[in-house]
């Protein structure tokens, strides 16, 4: 394997963990100042699902366009640098429409699903305006994972954590100024707002020609949507596996979702670096190896990432089991948050660790799939992920409670990885 790929790889993915690293500590304190801020509450239980929904939309709309979006816009790159940019043309002002007319319509019917998912706290308080805020977030925080996707193909990996940072920056300040659960949603959305600023400006720059303005949904090229209508369904069915956990969550007892999310919130941190090292970078070198026909490298590859990935994982673990009351403690325990809140976290966040290596490493397999296009067996894993998660929920919260639904996603998450990794080796071997 020609060394140079490994140590651009590994190169790149060092410079997406360093910043990370800084990411992480400021959504570190970020969490720490909701948390003295609010404890476990029914307050913050009203604002995380109230939030279900539109994180839904969002990751479900811009999490499968990059897998779709990259390889494609890539291949065709490689013939032509303007057909590359027609495609990205039809693909941006088709996504910026898809995004408006989703926000427009979850504004809509906000008051219905605002009263489905129990929270008349805040349709009581600033229905109007915390409904605007949480349309606009659609919108905003859609368009900057677009511009993400375009960012990390063009090798800016340096850009894949900075939104994490201004959006605890902003949320950090606007909690300070007044701790009211709506203002802590205008520094949720007015954060990812200034990275999206920031994202537009580097791409007026860098992109050769300019986007242009074309009509939505014309001119989509075949494959891009086959491929994207595919990711797009498995996309939603994994999405709504963290929707269903805080639903059967809520039905638990007051306090339960915000447990859960502080839990989830709390193996973040070590899931969401490596994805980002990861995966970021995986989709764009993957793409290109497999473009030029160099197979082997991309097994090789994807061997030494899976080694890295599982060797680092186990130690984590191991730590989490050991020392996590303590690192919990240290985060959360101040104002609000009590020591029993603590403990409550603690295990939840200890049963959510198990899924690490299996949800990285099935990241970096998912790219793999969407670079040789057969993003088919992602939306059928995804089925079966879907109703096992639901399944394991009923089963293990009747022994468990909170711990059920977060050993259930561990649970998940490995045989996923399991069918993912078997995929991969047949694809590979075919190819």
């Amino acid at each position: 394997m020609k060394e140079n790929v490994v140590k651009k790889f590994f190169s790149a993915s060092i410079l997406v963990v360093g910043v990370s690293v800084i990411a992480r500590f400021f959504g570190l304190i970020k969490e720490m100042v909701v948390a003295s801020s609010f404890g476990l509450s029914a307050e913050l239980d009203t604002f995380y699902l109230s939030l279900m929904i539109p994180a839904l939309v969002i990751s479900t709309l811009t999490n499968p366009l990059a897998s779709a979006f990259v390889p494609r816009y890539n291949q065709l790159k490689n013939k032509s640098e303007r057909a590359s940019m027609d495609f990205m043309n039809s693909v941006s002002s088709s996504m910026i429409t898809l995004l408006f007319i989703t926000a427009s319509v979850y504004f809509l019917v906000r008051p219905v699903l605002f009263e489905v998912l129990g929270s008349q706290n805040i349709l009581e308080q600033d229905s109007l305006i915390f409904s605007l805020i949480f349309s606009t977030f659609i919108v905003i925080q859609g368009l900057s994972n677009y511009c993400l996707a375009i960012l990390e193909n063009l090798k800016l990996f340096l850009f894949t954590s900075f939104g994490a940072i201004f959006s605890s920056l902003f949320v950090i300040a606007f909690v300070s100024i007044d701790k009211s659960i709506l203002y802590l949603a205008l520094g949720f959305v007015l954060g990812p707002a200034f990275y999206l600023l920031v994202q537009c400006v580097v791409l007026k720059k860098r992109l050769s020609l300019g986007f242009l303005w074309v009509m939505p949904f014309k001119n989509l090229d075949l494959s891009f949507k086959q491929q994207y209508g595919l990711l797009f369904l498995g996309s939603f069915l994994m999405g709504s596996t963290f929707l269903i956990d805080q639903i059967m969550a809520s039905y638990i007892g007051n306090e339960s979702v915000s447990a859960l999310n502080y839990g989830f919130r709390v193996v973040a941190l070590f899931t969401s670096t490596a994805t980002l090292a990861l995966g970021s970078v995986a989709l764009p070198f993957f793409s290109n190896l497999h473009i030029e026909g160099r197979i082997t490298e991309m097994k090789e590859l994807l061997h030494k990432v899976l080694w890295l990935v599982f060797g680092s994982s186990f130690i984590i673990v191991f730590l989490v089991w050991v020392f996590g009351q303590d690192l919990v403690s240290l985060l959360f325990e101040r104002g609000n948050f009590s020591a029993t809140d603590s403990e409550k976290v603690t295990e939840i966040f200890q049963f959510y660790i198990f899924q690490l290596p299996f949800y990285v490493g099935g990241i970096v397999l998912v790219r793999i799939i969407s670079v040789v296009q057969k993003n088919k067996v992602i939306l059928l894993i995804s089925g079966v992920n879907f109703i096992l998660n639901i399944g394991l929920n009923f089963i293990l919260v009747q022994y468990w409670g909170l711990k059920g639904i977060a050993l259930s996603t561990s649970i998940v998450y490995c045989i996923s990885f399991l069918l993912l990794w078997r995929n991969v080796r047949l694809i590979l071997s075919t190819d």
